[in-house]
């Protein structure tokens, strides 16, 4: 008779999004109190692996979406903007005062490269 081992649950039991792992690094990988041997299959909380040994794990269900990972757009102010050098010519400037222009431009063209950033 072939002996199989069941899954290992590692963590929080009160935790609802464990997801399951193989291990395919080699060595051996502590967490709660257990020992994850090369191609041992557990349930974890991906909350409670240490991000450095993430790259010896493959998930094999779906890994659960954090709010905070999420990708929202916002209006995100880059710090440029218009400086008048003098006469017509401007410059684009970044938030540490450096132009980000190699020579001086017109407004029309100061304004075109500012929208483009």
């Amino acid at each position: 008779m072939k002996r199989t081992r069941s899954i290992v649950k590692v963590g929080d039991p009160t935790s609802t999004n464990f997801v399951r792992f193989k291990k395919i690094g080699g060595g051996s990988l502590r967490i709660g109190g257990r020992i994850i041997k090369r191609n041992e299959v557990f349930e974890a909380d991906p909350d409670t692996i240490p991000k450095l040994f993430m790259n010896t794990l493959i998930p094999l269900d779906a890994m659960p979406v954090k709010k905070d990972e999420e990708v929202e757009e916002k209006d995100v102010d880059l710090g440029y903007s218009l400086h008048h050098r003098g006469g017509p010519w401007w410059d684009v400037i970044d938030k540490q005062g450096k132009a980000i222009n190699e020579r001086a431009m017109r407004i029309k063209e100061a304004e075109d490269l500012l929208k483009s950033l």
